[in-house]
């Protein structure tokens, strides 16, 4: 799969992790480089407004002096983003899909002070899509979830990694692992289900994921990689 820094027009952010956005800044600053002239709208969790001030005022200033001094007509990357921090509830209409979210636990049990995360449903005249990224199992979730075809979601853990207390700290407040990931799609009745986000396994390993999975989940089962494309 191509595709163009400069032909993405929206992004959606669930949350600020370094593995969610350490990409989102040589994109953005890609599709500027390249005469991008539309402006791009980015939507995101709290902190998004000011995560994206923070990249162009600071991380990537001397690359925006650089390119401004050959060419000082070239405007500011910011003059050409739009951001918006949003929160559960929120909603969305564009042409032929529909886009709202959800709260999710994402290492929030645990305490963590101003850390927000989101899922988010996108929903199509043909199909609906729930996109959780990282999140351990709730009953909020699986209610969000309802309705819809299709959950992609991450599944770090297989449960017979389960063997630290750091892991099963991390399966039940910050990442949902096999053993329970099966059990959130059949409870929210989704029909396909995609995986993502696994941690370095062996391939056996991975064969026993996806049989604790489907021991729980009987419909169709989607293992992730690199490009994967997939259509709604």
């Amino acid at each position: 799969m191509s595709l163009s820094p400069v032909l993405i027009d929206y992004f959606f952010i669930t949350h600020h992790h370094y593995d969610h956005i350490c990409d989102l800044g040589e994109v953005l600053m890609s599709a500027w480089h390249n005469g991008r002239q539309k402006p791009i709208q980015i939507y995101g969790p709290k902190g998004t407004e000011a995560l994206i001030t923070s990249l162009f005022t600071t991380i990537f200033v001397h690359d925006i002096r650089f390119a401004q001094f050959i060419n000082p007509e070239e405007p500011h990357p910011l003059e050409l983003i739009r951001v918006k921090d949003i929160a559960s509830g929120w909603q969305l209409e564009l042409e032929n899909l529909k886009l709202s979210t959800a709260a999710i636990n994402h290492g929030n049990s645990l305490g963590i002070a101003d850390w927000h995360c989101l899922a988010y449903k996108l929903e199509t005249p043909l199909s609906t899509l729930v996109i959780a990224g990282d999140a351990a199992y709730s009953a909020d979730l699986a209610h969000f979830c309802l309705a819809s075809e299709t959950l992609l979601i991450s599944c770090y853990l297989a449960k017979e990694e389960l063997f630290s207390k750091a892991f099963r700290q991390s399966a039940k407040h910050v990442i949902i692992a096999s053993d329970q990931v099966g059990k959130l799609a059949t409870h929210a009745g989704v029909r396909r289900l995609i995986l993502t986000h696994f941690r370095p396994k062996t391939t056996e390993l991975m064969h026993s994921l996806v049989r604790a999975v489907k021991a729980d989940f009987s419909g169709e089962l989607i293992i992730a990689e690199d490009l994967l494309t997939l259509e709604l």
